[in-house]
C-alpha cells in the first residue's frame, strides 16, 4: 500500500486543468513567498530544477504504477479503488516543507 511519496511535483500548464489522478503544485507556494533575490545564474538554476522535477515525475510514476500493480497481484487492492497520494516537498538547506495531497483513481 502506498502511504507517502516524498518527492516534489511538477507544475501544471493546461487550460483544461490538472489530471485528477495526479497531484500538482505551483512553483511558488503561497505559504513560502520570499522576497525576489537574484540568483547568479537563473538559467542554470531553472534548468536544474526542471531536470530534477522531470526525474521525479518519471521515477514517481514508475514506482506508483509498480506498487499498485503489485498490490493488485497480492490481492491487497481490487483494482477499482481511489487511493490517497501524498507528496512532501523539501529542499535541503531551506525551510521548504510543503505537503500536496490528491487522489489516484484506478478506474
Amino acid at each position: 500500500m502506498i502511504h507517502e511519496i516524498r518527492v516534489p511535483v511538477a507544475p501544471w500548464h493546461s487550460n483544461s486543468g490538472p489530471d485528477p489522478a495526479v497531484a500538482f503544485l505551483p512553483l511558488v507556494s503561497s505559504q513560502h513567498k520570499a522576497p525576489r533575490v537574484t540568483i547568479t545564474n537563473e538559467d542554470a538554476f531553472n534548468m536544474s530544477v526542471r531536470k530534477f522535477l522531470k526525474q521525479v515525475g518519471i521515477t514517481g510514476q514508475r514506482e506508483i504504477e509498480a506498487a499498485v500493480r503489485q498490490s493488485i497481484a497480492n490481492g491487497n487492492l481490487a483494482g477499482n479503488e481511489k487511493l490517497r497520494a501524498t507528496a512532501i516537498i523539501t529542499v535541503g538547506k531551506t525551510n521548504l516543507n510543503v505537503t500536496v495531497e490528491d487522489e489516484i483513481r484506478l478506474e
